[in-house]
This record gives C-alpha cells, structure tokens and sequence, in this order.
C-alpha cells in the first residue's frame, strides 16, 4: 500500500510539472513543432524548385545543341521564355532561404547543398543563354546541309601571338591556298616557296592548325622527317584525331567556294522546316509572309575621310555627325532600287547612336566592327547586324586602298545575308511624315545651307530650280559619289541639335537622342524652326514647329544632321545674294 502511494505522488508530480509547463510556455512549445514543419516543407519546396529549374537548364541546352530547323532569331525568342521562367523560379527559391535564415537564425546541411545546387543550376542557365545569343547561324545549319569540314574556319578569328592582331580565318585560308598551290607542283623551288608561306602562320597561329598539319606534309616531301614528326607529334596533343588539323584536305584547297549548299539527299529533317535563307534560290525567292521589308542601313565613312564614300545616291534617307574627330560618319539607309549591284562603302564602324537612332525601324545594319559599347546595346536590343570583319562571302575588299577604307558590298551580294535575318530591303522612310502635295517655290525662300560639322569640314545646300532641291557641297565643291560620279541633292535637310556628353577613356562622344530638342527643318526653300521629340527608343523622331503643329517633308531623299547644341547654322535667302 506504501508503494502504490509512493508511485501515485511520484506521477502527480510529474504531471503536474507537464501541466504547468504546457500552460506556462504554450508559444515556445508549438513555435518548435511549427518550425520543425516549415523545415521539413522548405526542403520539400526547394526539391521542386530545384526540379522544375533543373528542366529549364535541358530546355536550354536542347536549344542550344540541337534543333537544327530553327533560325538564330527563332532559337533566341525560344530561349528568352525558358530563362525568364528560370529567373522566376530562382528568385522564388531565394526568397524562401531568405525568409527561412530570418526566421529561424540556422542553416543546415541540407539546406545548404540545395541553395548551391540552385546557384549552379542558374549558373548553367546563364551560360547556355550566352551561347545561344552568340550562335554563329552558320552553326545551325550542319544536321541539313552537307557541312564541309573546313567550312566554319572561315568566319572564325585568329589572334597572332606575337603582335595580337586578330584577323579572319579566310585570310589564312587564302594563305593556305597559295601554299597548297606551290606544294603541289612537287620541285624543290615550289616547295621552298610553301615553307616560306605555311611557317610564319604556324609560328604567328598556332590555334589555324591546318596550317601545321601542311607545313609537315612538305617537310615529309623535303625528307626533313624529324622536323615533320615533331609537327605532328604537336598536332595529335591537341588534335587526337586530326579533324581539324585534316579540315582543310586538297580538294577544298583546290576550290575557290568552301561552302557548299547543295541539299543532301536525303535530308534528316523534312524541307517544309528548313530554314527560309538556306533554300535553293537559282533565281530571286518570292517574299513571304514572314519576310520582314525595311531599310538595309550602312555605316559609311564621311565625305571629308581619305577614301570618298559611294552608294551614296542609293540611300533615301542619310544621317550624318561627328564622332569626336575631324572626320564625320554616315548612316545611309537604302531602301527598294533597281540598282542593286552598285558597290556601296567603304564600310565603317557601327556605333551607339545608330542604333538608337534607328532602333524603331527594325533594320539590318551593316558595318565593318563596332564602336565601344555596341556590343552590349546588341544584347538588349536584338537587331540584325553583318559585320565584314566576320568574313562573309557577301563582301568585297579592294587592296588598292589603304586599311581601313577596303570592304564594300551591295545589295545584290546581301540577298542570302538577308535571307538569314529574314529581312529584305524595303521601306526606308518609315517614320517621316511626307506631305501629298507640294508647295511651290517662293520669293524669300533659302537658297543655302552651311552647316559647320567640324573646324575644318563645312557641309552646304545649295538650291538648284532645275532639280527641284538642294545640291549637296563639301568645302564649298560638289559632293560627288565615289562610283557613279554623281552629284549629290536632296529635298530635304534636317538639322537636328543634341545635348552632346564626352564619355569614356577614348574621348567618344555620347549623343543623346531621346528627348526632345531643337530642330530646324527645310522643306522646298521654306525653314520651319521648332523642335524634335524621340519619346522612347522604339519610336520614330518626329518634327514640330513653334506652333506644335508636325512638319511634313517634300517627297524625295532626307539628308538629317546630328550637331551639338552650340552649332551656328547660317542660311542665306534670295535677297541676300
């Protein structure tokens, strides 16, 4: 009896500290349990971040490594979709494990490997984004059409080692032709004159490993064996296989085309997806619905460089400034002409504010290498550009003239480049307004324009009744286009003043062409004097004068001059002659 009374007090006792400690700590006892919950429901949560995250990463690297029947464009609108969605998820993901950390002040083992595993995955979500943005659209194409292997040695860019002068492939390959030329004829001299060709690229570019893989071969032919296995021995560290040091073999080096287009017989995927550029085309395709038309801009050295532009009398619409320099630049934008095979450059950089200039009409722009800050803005803004440094067939380079001012083109060679951006030339007057009936010419009207661009450069207008507009004058002589020899005119001029910022290391100028700002607009002899407005970088610039009312143009070429603020634009009229 003793005992079971001790043991009933015993348990009292007990009970009655459980009780109390129930009542007393009620928040911090089922804090706890709920804590122990929201862990096991965090880890659960990131697991499936972590899934679906994973699936955009495939996504992704499907896009990227595969499907060949989409086009760049195509497969970068693709992948905006699945990195955004990636982005989303992540940012859920570390929401939780912030929110988590703050709560319950502990990390855990587990909860560390997930958000690692979440970073690396969104890591590979970035890359492959990249890659894709960066794709060459020659590398698209290899599962449909018969790929030669030497083929993309053309469009890739070698660095010599010794100066660290970056030029194209093609360069090299053309190098290599004349080699493979003297190397066949098989006599002593020839292959002499090989040597003194392959061996400079091989020490200058060790990564064009043809080059090596042929300067062995005429080792061999002249019985240096030792001097040919050593090459070789070189090539098979970095080459197993020798694909790409065997890329360039004698019948491509005995071709003047490395690229072929032929279909092949039988192709893996069905041609109703084949990519519209990449069609058999003996004669011009018909445009499709998909086909967008507009202006094929060129940026072209300005009339007062060494080297005369030409293609000039081509363009509808031409701007014109200075970049910092005694030299100003053109923008011609060329729309539908007749004259397609007229050469048009010499090509130049593209700049910052061509691009935001032009942004609205979604056009295709052709340039020889960018100005500092162009790359980044192509990013963001996705517009079709052909660089002639990339070292397409498209491309003319006279050597007569001294580098810079050696590539040229036209749109006839443009055809298949535009093809491939699914663009062709159009309307290159999108976004001016142009009136339907003309004014005639008065008394008091202007007769010329002198327009200050640099210290030692002045553009002028001069009215000719005879063209029904403006002669265009440099330094007070006609402005002659450098092929056809004509003079330049236009009916309308356009000045239009921008707040000018010196940015950068270099000293470029930054032009600012969103806002708004003065403007002075002649149209037919008459000056309206107002203000241009450029409300955001996907709409056109638009003209008003003093009284807000837009300024209409006369139907004809525009020739529109970017200047600072501080420019003194001076025009004369009939009673002052």
């Amino acid at each position: 009896m003793v005992r079971f009374l001790a043991f009933f007090a015993i348990s009292l006792c007990f009970y009655g500290v459980s009780s109390a400690r129930d009542y007393l700590y009620p928040v911090d006892y089922y804090a706890k349990a709920k804590a122990d919950r929201a862990r096991g429901h965090i880890y659960k949560d990131l697991q499936y971040l972590l899934s679906k995250l994973r699936k955009n990463r495939d996504r992704l690297k499907e896009i990227y490594l595969g499907e060949a029947q989409y086009l760049k464009q195509e497969k970068i609108e693709q992948a905006k979709t699945q990195f955004y969605r990636a982005q989303k998820l992540f940012k859920s993901a570390e929401g939780m494990i912030k929110e988590h950390r703050r709560d319950y002040h502990k990390d855990t083992a587990l909860l560390k490997v997930l958000e690692e595993k979440l970073k690396k995955l969104n890591s590979e979500v970035h890359s492959y984004s990249i890659f894709i943005t960066k794709l060459h659209p020659l590398d698209l194409y290899a599962r449909n059409y018969h790929l030669r292997p030497g083929k993309l040695l053309n469009f890739r860019k070698f660095e010599n080692k010794k100066t660290g002068v970056v030029i194209s492939g093609k360069e090299l390959v053309e190098v290599l032709k004349k080699a493979y030329f003297h190397f066949n004829l098989r006599t002593k001299t020839s292959l002499g004159l090989a040597e003194n060709l392959l061996k400079p690229v091989t020490e200058n570019y060790p990564d064009f490993l043809p080059a090596a893989f042929w300067l062995a071969r005429v080792y061999f032919d002249q019985d240096r064996i030792t001097d040919a296995q050593l090459i070789m021995s070189r090539l098979i560290e970095v080459d197993p296989n020798l694909v790409i040091s065997k890329s360039l073999d004698s019948k491509l080096l005995s071709e003047d085309d490395l690229i072929d287009y032929s279909l092949p017989a039988s192709p893996i995927i069905s041609h109703d997806n084949l990519p519209v550029d990449l069609s058999t085309r003996p004669e011009p395709a018909p445009v499709r619905p998909n086909i967008l038309r507009t202006a094929f801009a060129f940026c072209l050295h300005g009339a007062n460089s060494s080297v005369a532009s030409g293609g000039l009398d081509l363009a509808d619409v031409v701007y014109e400034y200075n970049d910092n320099s005694e030299s100003t630049r053109l923008l011609a934008l060329v729309g539908q002409t007749n004259l397609k095979s007229h050469l048009i450059g010499p090509l130049t950089q593209v700049h910052p504010v061509d691009l935001e200039q032009i942004y609205y009409l979604d056009p295709l722009i052709i340039h020889k290498g960018m100005h500092a800050g162009v790359n980044a803005k192509l990013g963001s803004m996705q517009l079709g550009t052909i660089d002639s440094e990339i070292g397409y067939d498209s491309f003319v380079r006279r050597e007569e003239q001294p580098y810079p001012y050696q590539f040229y083109t036209s749109l006839e060679r443009l055809v298949n480049l535009g093809y491939r951006y699914r663009k062709i030339a159009g309307n290159a007057q999108k976004g001016l307004r142009f009136s339907k009936i003309e004014a005639p010419y008065g008394r008091n009207q202007i007769r010329a324009i002198h327009i200050p661009m640099t210290t030692k450069y002045t553009v002028s207008y001069m009215f000719k009744p005879e063209i029904g507009g403006y002669q265009r004058l440099i330094n007070g002589n006609p402005h002659l286009d450098a092929f056809s020899g004509n003079e330049l005119n236009t009916n309308n001029i356009i000045i239009q003043k921008l707040e000018n910022h010196e940015i950068g290391d270099q000293g470029y100028i930054k032009m600012n062409v969103l806002g708004e700002g003065p403007a002075l607009v002649i149209v037919r002899g008459k000056t309206y004097e107002g203000i241009w407005k450029k409300t955001k970088l996907g709409s056109e610039t638009r003209y008003f004068d003093n009284n807000s009312k837009e300024i209409y143009l006369s139907q004809g070429r525009t020739f529109i001059h970017l200047v600072p603020m501080e420019t003194e634009v001076r025009m004369d009229t009939f009673d002052k002659i």
